[in-house]
């Protein structure tokens, strides 16, 4: 995958934060934000480091970090701001398939972890705001461009046909959903499955997933959804 994506995402995701604050009138959510980011990379610079002895410029890991602060709370705690990132960087350099390859959504698990440890970790409080208006078709138009350069079309298709049928077609144009589809779902690593027919059942693996976590648990279903096609899917392809 070429570099440019990543500097894309950088500043995509870093204006989202920077709006969401604004649209807010919060600008301690921008820094908390910021925060959070920086920890992320640190955390996961020095674990490089003292595994390989190697330095590496960070990209990936502040993207990765500014997912955490757009889905996770505003104003979260010191504790979860030291914690989240320390959960997701641990869990991506821990539960892995081969040298490269991590199984979990980084940011998804750090925050489905803290939220199951007890702290209101999820609340997806910037994509939110973006559900209304000229600031959904951009997040939409954004999401489209993600999606091409990435070429996951099978898998935020095969995911966003199943989940429409059942919460309806209009839950689709919505911003959470949108941000979720365009940057979770398709995070290159962890939805880097080879074949179109992997793809596609990926994407339906993790809808089905979602549906019944909404059904008959009270955790964010989409959170837990994803983790759960990301564990599945790993495990299928490497039995066949």
């Amino acid at each position: 995958m070429r570099i440019s994506i990543y500097y894309f995402m950088f500043v995509y995701l870093g204006a989202l934060l920077a709006w969401g604050a604004f649209e807010a009138g919060e600008w301690t959510y921008l820094l908390n934000g910021i925060l959070l980011a920086s920890l992320y990379a640190l955390f996961d610079v020095l674990w490089t480091y003292f595994r390989d002895g190697a330095w590496y410029f960070p990209l990936a890991s502040v993207i990765s970090g500014f997912i955490v602060a757009l889905v996770g709370p505003p104003n979260p705690s010191w504790k979860l701001i030291i914690l989240l990132p320390l959960i997701a960087v641990a869990l991506k350099q821990l539960v892995r398939i081969g040298p490269r390859r991590h199984i979990f959504n980084p940011a998804a698990s750090a925050l489905a972890v803290a939220s199951l440890g007890g702290f209101s970790a999820v609340s997806w409080w910037a994509p939110s705001l973006a559900s209304g208006g000229v600031v959904l078709f951009i997040l939409l138009a954004l999401g489209l461009y993600i999606v091409w350069y990435l070429r996951r079309w099978e898998t935020a298709l095969s995911f966003l046909i199943p989940y429409g049928l059942f919460f309806g077609i209009s839950k689709i144009l919505d911003g959470t959903l949108l941000f979720f589809t365009s940057v979770m779902l398709i995070e290159h690593v962890s939805s880097n499955f080879s074949g179109r027919r992997n793809k596609i059942i990926y994407g339906i693996v993790v809808a089905l997933a979602t549906i019944l976590i909404s059904v008959f648990f009270e955790q964010d279903p989409l959170i837990l959804g994803l983790l759960a096609g990301n564990f599945i899917m790993s495990v299928v392809t490497l039995l066949i």
